[in-house]
């Protein structure tokens, strides 16, 4: 009777927390099912943006390479292409992935094979230059903030997955509360009738 009474306690304090909480089961259902993998949603989301960042950063890089070498130089072999293509690539990805410390050295480089490669004048190599610069720069700012919304989102979660275990976690010890008191007056009960009953029992005697 007492575990029964106790059981009681415990099913009908869940019942009350859930009805006051007004909304508990939907956030026990739409919280506790990222609750328990909120690091490796996070985890992924971000692998997944980093890779995505990349991809672009190098697809942007390639394009620069491309409009570099639309303008071909008179007298230049496919071998000469070839290598021109090879340079140009590899000085453009070490200007925009180089140290901020060699940036004016790794600009000249690129402008100096705009020049002799591909046949332009300085003024428009540098002009080239700079506007790729601005692109690019353009290209961090959006993933820098993509990458900022991206952990608000990540620190949302964690926040909302914690208060939903919080939540429950004081539901369930409230119902143990009870149910401890509510075994406590029951085995108190059974125990003073048990008292009576012996007495009677002796006086009838």
């Amino acid at each position: 009777m007492v575990w029964c009474l106790a059981v009681t306690a415990i099913l009908v304090t869940t019942g009350w927390a859930g009805w006051a909480l007004g909304d508990l089961s939907k956030i026990v259902g739409g919280g506790l099912s990222a609750a328990g993998r909120p690091l490796a949603v996070a985890a992924g989301g971000a692998t997944d943006m980093a890779k995505n960042s990349l991809e672009r950063s190098r697809g942007m890089i390639g394009s620069f390479v491309d409009e570099g070498l639309s303008n071909v130089a008179r007298g230049k072999s496919a071998a000469d292409g070839i290598r021109a293509k090879r340079e140009l690539g590899f000085a453009v990805t070490r200007l925009f992935t180089g140290d901020s410390s060699t940036l004016a050295d790794n600009r000249q480089a690129v402008v100096t094979l705009l020049v002799e490669n591909q046949g332009m004048n300085e003024a428009d190599a540098r002009k080239t230059v700079v506007g790729w610069s601005a692109a690019y720069e353009e290209l961090k700012a959006d993933l820098d903030l993509a990458k900022a919304k991206f952990e608000l989102r990540a620190r949302e979660m964690a926040e909302k997955s914690a208060n939903t275990l919080s939540i429950l976690s004081l539901c369930a010890f409230a119902a143990f509360v009870l149910g401890a008191v509510s075994a406590t007056m029951g085995g108190k009960h059974g125990g003073d009738c048990a008292c009576k009953r012996a007495e009677a029992d002796m006086d009838s005697a």
